[in-house]
């Protein structure tokens, strides 16, 4: 017997799942962080570069920022930020460390929810960051982005090759394609050849990542 589409709200959606494989930890937070990418853009200033990282949160688990507590309708991220490693790529400084790097939350561009209901007055459960009543749709997933500036014109002149890294736990639970998803510690980042000239920027994505699509609706 063929088995059914799962449907929610008369909206058959198909899931699709991101990952990337980390090392494992002990499961002691509750999982949220479905996905992320970074990107980074030449500045008008050699060895300095603008970072931007996009995090999916689950909003079935934790906050990524404090002021997403807040009571509805005032949640915010204002001076939410995150801190990433500053690492050594290149054979002359593989493996250093050189540091760590922050980014700051843009306020007016977070919190708000990726997946879109197929029709109708139906909410997932996330909250978009404690500005609205949630509903009962699952899964619900949420975009945060940060953005900095991270200068590296002080590494030593042979070091050219840098990655920005950024770990936090815990993957989404959700996730199949290995044991434990839950307690398993997220990572993601990029390298930069900041010797480069001219200086080059990395690719950006014009979509957010799919967590679902509508059946019977064209997805690019």
């Amino acid at each position: 017997m063929k088995a059914p589409f799962f449907t929610i709200d008369q909206c058959k959606r198909l899931f699709l799942l991101l990952s990337i494989v980390f090392s494992s930890f002990e499961y002691v937070f509750a999982s949220h962080v479905v996905g992320s990418d970074i990107t980074y853009q030449c500045t008008g200033t050699p060895g300095i570069f603008k970072i931007t990282m996009k995090v999916y949160r689950d909003c079935g688990g934790i906050n990524i920022c404090a002021g997403c507590s807040n009571p509805i309708p005032n949640g915010n991220t204002a001076g939410c930020t995150i801190s990433g490693s500053i690492t050594g790529a290149d054979l002359s400084c593989n493996g250093v460390n050189f540091g760590n790097y922050t980014l700051t939350a843009v306020t007016v561009q977070n919190g708000y929810d990726i997946i879109q209901t197929c029709g109708g007055p139906v909410r997932t459960i996330c909250t978009n960051c404690n500005t609205r009543t949630p509903g009962t749709v699952t899964p619900g997933i949420e975009i945060y982005i940060f953005e900095g500036n991270v200068d590296l014109r002080a590494l030593p002149s042979t070091c050219c090759k840098v990655t920005l890294g950024y770990s936090t736990c815990c993957r989404n639970a959700a996730i199949s394609l290995f044991q434990n998803p839950g307690g398993t510690s997220f990572y993601t980042g990029c390298t930069i050849d900041r010797c480069v000239t001219p200086c080059n920027g990395a690719p950006t994505f014009t979509n957010d990542a799919a967590a679902v699509v509508c059946a019977g609706v064209d997805f690019v």
